[in-house]
């Protein structure tokens, strides 16, 4: 039975339609309101000028997927994907092909808009930017922190699925603070030299992260 119980919970995990809208994204961005009402919401969640804690999943997407990157096999998990600062990750594709899937429906119709939004991107859609997106364990054993450093994206969404560890955060060295949003919260924020950022060690458990680097696509010149 319980076989059959968790095949079916993944089954509806993994299909992106209107019950997974209402079980696994946070009611914030589902609520209906206006976009740009919305995106004033977001706003009124900024650190500093321009860091914004930004409501995106359930606690119920969060125990979902932090159970299947528990059961993760080890070698699935690399520090080979970034040279100069290497996280233990994997991307999110090779992790599950069709979470990936219903993760860019989550990008494209509820992440990016609000981003472009609040930060006043003029000219562009959604579809105009790509993503690189990945899951990021710390453990005392492989790796409890991350050195300050810049992302190479447009901007980033640092998603926080879990708080069952001691320590952590996300440390900003612009603002010299560290944030540790509640799970299924995300900080986003600009990328590059202006926005220089490390993970802050944890002492005891698991802290797992989702992350979206985002960067524009490039159109071909003729």
């Amino acid at each position: 039975m319980d076989k059959v119980v968790k095949k079916d919970v993944q089954s509806n995990f993994l299909r992106y339609d209107d019950n997974w809208i209402h079980n696994y994204l946070n009611p914030i961005l589902s609520s209906g309101a206006p976009s740009e009402l919305v995106s004033e919401e977001i706003e009124k969640n900024t650190v500093g000028t321009d860091i914004h804690l930004m409501p995106i999943f359930s606690q119920r997407f969060c125990d979902t997927i932090t159970k299947m990157a528990s059961e993760m096999p080890e070698q699935n998990w690399t520090k080979g994907r970034h040279e100069h600062y290497p996280t233990n990750d994997i991307l999110l594709k090779d992790f599950d092909a069709r979470l990936y899937e219903v993760f860019q429906s989550v990008l494209q119709k509820w992440l990016l808009p609000h981003a472009l939004n609040i930060y006043q991107i003029a000219g562009k859609k959604a579809e105009d930017f790509a993503d690189e997106t990945f899951l990021v364990r710390y453990t005392i054993e492989n790796q409890s922190y991350l050195d300050t450093h810049m992302d190479s994206s447009y901007f980033t969404f640092n998603t926080s699925l879990n708080n069952n560890f001691i320590g952590g955060g996300t440390y900003f060295k612009k603002y010299n603070l560290t944030l540790q949003p509640q799970p299924g919260w995300s900080v986003l924020a600009p990328s590059l030299v202006t926005h220089k950022h490390g993970a802050r060690p944890i002492s005891e458990g698991v802290r797992y992260m989702l992350i979206s680097f985002i960067h524009p696509i490039v159109q071909p010149a003729y």
